[in-house]
């Protein structure tokens, strides 16, 4: 959860331009953290955020997370927005957002490397919310970043994928995306982590996959000498 008083609700169009160096504090517990820690009802749209997460910096406890360009989105659009850079982070690391509730995102591009060593990780969606109403709706994102659950005991325990890790409930519709990365682990991570280039582990809700597509040579090239486990379901 994020705080509530501590949201964008209105229209940003980033025209095509780039923000670079983004670091983001040690964020209090149960916290996200984004370029826009929360949208609420608002729109993003043509936008670059280069950054390296939580970076180096002291990490908190307890349920939080970071992805590049929103920590969470409720009733929101991100739409043509790219994450660049190397995301690390522990609990919930992403590309362009951590947690979604009837929330749209369209066009969106992850090329940062993101890795975290805690339950999951996602190119570009962590999570969608088990209090969804509508339908929330991925439709033609890309990842061709490294996504990577390294050493930790629940290290991709609730899933490691290109595109959502983790729906805790509520209906999403994956259209049209694509993994062009390496999805996996590295080093001791869980017994139990789940690995897939699109959806890892559908817990709980209901999903729709239309016309999604993976490129097991790209996601090769990505792995490198790194890999310790590849999954190629879709």
């Amino acid at each position: 959860k994020t705080d509530p008083t501590d949201y964008f609700s209105g229209i940003f169009d980033g025209k095509g331009h780039k923000i670079s160096n983004v670091v983001f504090s040690n964020a209090a517990a149960n916290n996200y953290r984004g370029f826009f820690n929360q949208i609420v009802g608002g729109t993003v749209k043509n936008l670059t955020v280069e950054t390296t997460g939580f970076g180096t910096t002291s990490l908190p406890s307890g349920e939080y997370g970071c992805a590049a360009i929103a920590g969470a989105a409720y009733n929101a659009v991100i739409e043509n927005c790219v994450a660049e850079g190397t995301i690390t982070g522990t609990h919930n690391v992403g590309g362009i957002v951590v947690r979604i509730r009837d929330t749209k995102l369209i066009n969106c591009t992850n090329e940062a490397d993101v890795t975290g060593s805690y339950t999951k990780v996602g190119g570009i969606c962590v999570l969608v919310d088990k209090h969804s109403v509508a339908t929330s709706l991925i439709e033609g994102c890309v990842n061709t970043g490294a996504i990577t659950a390294k050493d930790g005991e629940n290290a991709g325990r609730d899933g490691v994928a290109g595109i959502v890790a983790y729906t805790e409930g509520g209906a999403l519709t994956i259209r049209n995306c694509a993994n062009e990365g390496f999805v996996g682990t590295k080093g001791t991570v869980s017994s139990t982590a789940k690995v897939n280039q699109i959806l890892a582990y559908p817990y709980k809700g209901t999903q729709t996959l239309i016309g999604n597509t993976i490129d097991i040579s790209a996601a090769v090239r990505k792995a490198g000498k790194a890999t310790t486990k590849l999954d190629f379901d879709s």
